[in-house]
Order: C-alpha cells, then sequence, then structure tokens
C-alpha cells in the first residue's frame, strides 16, 4: 500500500521562503492540495506558518476538513477554490454544506459557465477562466476567451488561469506569460475589475526567483 511520508519542518521551510518571494514580486500564493486530499495535519501547518490564505483542491468534499469558520486561528479566511471540476459537481454546490462549496472555481469550457449560471446567486463562486497555453490541457484558446468573458458577463469572472509544463514536460518562457498577462488585461476591461492572472505550477520558479513575473501574475499555485 502507498504511503506518503513528509518532514514538516523542511515543507514548512520551504513554503514560507516562496511565499516571502512571491510577496516579494507583488504576487499571492495558492497552496495546491489536491495532492494529498487536503489532509489538514499537512496542510494547516503550511497555511499558518507561511500565511497562505488561498487553498486549492478538485474535491469540493475536502474543503469541508477545514476549520467550521473557514479561517486560520480565526484571523485569515482561507479562499477554498475548485481547479479541476465537472458541470454536475457545480450542479450539487447547492447540496453541500456552506463550508464545503469554493469561492473561486477555475473553468475551462462553456458547459460548467453554464451551470454556474443555474446557480442560486447568494451561492455562485467566482470564476477563473482557464487560458490553453499550448501545454495540451483543457481550457479556452486566447484567441476565443475574450468573446467567452463577453458572453458570460453576467457571471462574476474575475481573471485568467493557466498551467505550465503539465504534459509536455516544457518549462514555461516569458513570452508565454506575456501573452497570458495581455489576455488577463483585456478580461479585466470587459469585466471592468482589476487584472488577475493565475500561474501554476512549480516549474514558475525560475521565473519568479529572477523578478521576471513581477507586474505580469498575480497569483502563483504550488
Amino acid at each position: 500500500m502507498s504511503r506518503i511520508v513528509w518532514h514538516i519542518e523542511d515543507l514548512t521551510e520551504n513554503a514560507c521562503k516562496i511565499a516571502d518571494l512571491c510577496r516579494e514580486n507583488g504576487i499571492s500564493l495558492a497552496l495546491v492540495s489536491k495532492f494529498c486530499l487536503s489532509y489538514q495535519p499537512l496542510v494547516l501547518p503550511l497555511l499558518k506558518t507561511a500565511k497562505i490564505t488561498t487553498v486549492c483542491d478538485s474535491n469540493c468534499s475536502n474543503f469541508g476538513l477545514f476549520p467550521a469558520s473557514n479561517s486560520i486561528e480565526n484571523e485569515k479566511k482561507i479562499t477554498k477554490t475548485l481547479i479541476k471540476t465537472t458541470a454536475g459537481a457545480i450542479n450539487s454546490l447547492p447540496d453541500l454544506p456552506p463550508d464545503a462549496r469554493p469561492d473561486r472555481v477555475f473553468v475551462s469550457h462553456t458547459a460548467l459557465l453554464d451551470a454556474i449560471r443555474q446557480l442560486p446567486h447568494n451561492i455562485m463562486p467566482q470564476v477563473v477562466l482557464i487560458a490553453e497555453n499550448g501545454d495540451l490541457k483543457e481550457g479556452f484558446d486566447q484567441n476565443q476567451i475574450c468573446a467567452v468573458a463577453e458572453n458570460y458577463a453576467d457571471l462574476d469572472i474575475i481573471g485568467v488561469s493557466s498551467n505550465f509544463s503539465c504534459l509536455t514536460g516544457g518549462l514555461p518562457q516569458i513570452e508565454d506569460v506575456e501573452k497570458l498577462a495581455q489576455t488577463a488585461r483585456k478580461i479585466a476591461k470587459i469585466v471592468q475589475k482589476p487584472e488577475f492572472l493565475s500561474l501554476g505550477g512549480t516549474v514558475m520558479y525560475d521565473l519568479l526567483k529572477s523578478g521576471r513575473l513581477k507586474n505580469l501574475v498575480q497569483e502563483l499555485r504550488m
């Protein structure tokens, strides 16, 4: 049977270094915890020590494992971000307890947007449109994503996300990031909100460390 062994001191030290580096560049760090089902003995120390307030998972039931107030020590509210989902999961949100519902949903196709449209207004999450950047993952073509934002302007669309090196193995290039940032700026004008670009994953570290993501990216997911 498989098992995970972790050294929490090393993990929290690394998380603090990355979080501080992000803050120096005006970027927020989001913790992707789906790999461990948001297991609390692992996730909560990382959130507390590195002062991270955004958790990304692909299963809403894992959000329900967090403290009932969805806050850490009653100070920092956790932003629950659903980064991979289905229309069926969106349809079931009204049946979930409030603490298990996401604050944000990353959306890769219009079927999910249609499902969100049908939700009661009081539980409707914010929407981040996923842009396909050539990594062969799901997402909207960058030449079409602005039209999608216009067609779903009644939803609370806040920006754009993308992911690097999941399937192709190619490292991200600054030109790719600049193109995504330009797309995020276009979306910001359409939805009349501050520009927001969320990028993953850990392969973004070299560009982050070099300072080249500053003023281009608002959130990194690792």
